[in-house]
């Protein structure tokens, strides 16, 4: 886990291992008197080469979902934000962020009218802009706060992108450790039986439960929206920091 940064290591690595953890549960449901399984399972995930290759899969995951998500959207939240006739940002506040990117980049963003007019020629604007603000706050130490938006943004992306492995992983945990209880006959199914499950069995089968009742209803669209816009809001708004760092240098 060492050779995972911070990024790697929240936004793409610890998804994959949220979907996987019914598998942990279900090992730790079977041997309770001894973890040993769950410790050579703990060992294989977080083993140099499968570690890397997680942090891939959540990443790839998330990425297959984002145009999709921007298309719901309607566009790019960052794009979204610097467009005065779509921002989430105050009016006046937005005024002030044009103003230091217009001298930042040496000329002036489209106005609200151009955006209006030729929607497509603005929102190319905005998204070459976007990069330019994404490649002035890659110092995480001057940019914490971007950095930290920009790490929740991908762990919820990558996190929905693996919902459906999450909803697999969780049922089927659920259901095995069900199974592993079963009485030898159906005659045997009562409220005794139930009431005399290992409380090992119980507790495992519940986080499955609750595992599977957050990737229903909790990890969907909304829930990365919120993030996205979040992270845009505060890369826009460095702006003005970049032009104070800026002007300090000069």
């Amino acid at each position: 886990m060492k050779f995972l940064d911070k990024y790697n290591r929240n936004a793409r690595y610890y998804p994959v291992l949220l979907a996987l953890l019914p598998l942990g549960i279900v090992v730790a449901s079977f041997f309770p008197d001894s973890f040993s399984g769950s410790k050579i399972l703990s060992g294989l995930l977080t083993s140099g080469g499968l570690t890397l290759f997680l942090a891939h899969l959540g990443r790839d995951r998330g990425k297959k979902i984002e145009p999709l998500l921007y298309e719901k959207w309607g566009g790019k939240p960052t794009t979204l934000t610097l467009n005065p006739n779509t921002t989430t940002l105050n009016k006046a506040a937005l005024k002030r962020i044009h103003a230091n990117l217009g001298q930042l980049l040496g000329h002036p963003l489209p106005s609200e009218e151009e955006a209006a007019s030729s929607p497509t020629e603005a929102n190319a604007q905005y998204d070459s802009t976007t990069a330019y603000l994404r490649e002035q706050t890659r110092n995480t130490k001057s940019f914490p706060l971007v950095y930290e938006e920009l790490i929740n943004y991908g762990f919820r992306r990558n996190t929905l992108g693996l919902k459906p492995l999450g909803i697999l992983t969780s049922s089927l945990g659920a259901l095995a450790i069900i199974l592993h209880d079963l009485p030898p006959t159906k005659a045997e199914i009562n409220l005794a039986w139930a009431t005399s499950l290992p409380a090992i069995s119980f507790f495992s089968f519940s986080l499955c439960l609750l595992l599977l009742i957050s990737w229903i209803f909790i990890i969907r669209e909304p829930w990365v929206k919120t993030v996205a816009y979040a992270y845009a809001e505060r890369l826009i708004s460095s702006a003005e920091t970049i032009k104070q760092t800026k002007i300090g240098d000069n």
